[in-house]
């Protein structure tokens, strides 16, 4: 199975996943919010006004948002899609593609992810990439990072998880390595 097809078809376990966590006392998780607070920051205080998030998943981060910028997501997971646009009423929601997306050229002010690209396969991750900056006129990007070579293999997980040196894919104007061990990136 591709770690696409996994994603399309597995929203009842990555709801639950998420419920858990809203649960749970978060510590073993807070790596995962002290990113989703950084990413929400750095969005909030931007003067970016209509925002997209691709792979957005259950909504968390344009969730947020979605009360302050003109919100917009898309997820490959048509269950999460519908989940984002009822818990979040404020955000339009998409299903479909991060290879093939269905929107204009430079449509959004900000198009972002949140490890996602990690989950793109070596023979899609360059047409991701570029679907992500012809829908752009900014893009955001943050994922894990591995001290590995760039197209490597890392992990099983969701059927497949890849290290991708962005820093090389990507026209970036903008890193930093967090402490808690991303790579965030923006490309103009």
């Amino acid at each position: 199975m591709k770690s696409k097809e996994w994603w399309r078809n597995n929203s009842e376990t990555w709801l639950k996943k998420m419920e858990s966590w809203e649960r749970a006392d978060k510590g073993n998780t807070k790596h995962f919010q002290d990113e989703e607070d950084f990413l929400f920051n750095e969005i909030v205080t931007s003067d970016k006004l209509k925002i997209l998030e691709v792979g957005a998943g259950d909504g968390r981060i344009i969730g947020r948002l979605s009360n302050l910028k003109q919100t917009f997501s898309i997820d490959i997971n048509p269950e999460l899609s519908d989940y984002v646009s009822q818990k979040y009423y404020n955000v339009d929601t998409f299903v479909g593609e991060i290879i093939d997306l269905p929107f204009k050229d430079k449509e959004f002010d900000l198009v972002f992810t949140h490890e996602v690209l990690q989950h793109i396969e070596p023979d899609e991750i360059d047409k991701a990439i570029s679907e992500l900056l012809r829908v752009g006129k900014e893009v955001w990007c943050m994922e894990s990072w591995r001290d590995t070579k760039d197209g490597e293999k890392v992990s099983d997980s969701h059927c497949g998880r890849w290290n991708w040196d962005l820093k090389k894919r990507m026209p970036f104007y903008y890193d930093f390595y967090t402490d808690w061990g991303q790579i965030f990136i923006k490309v103009k």
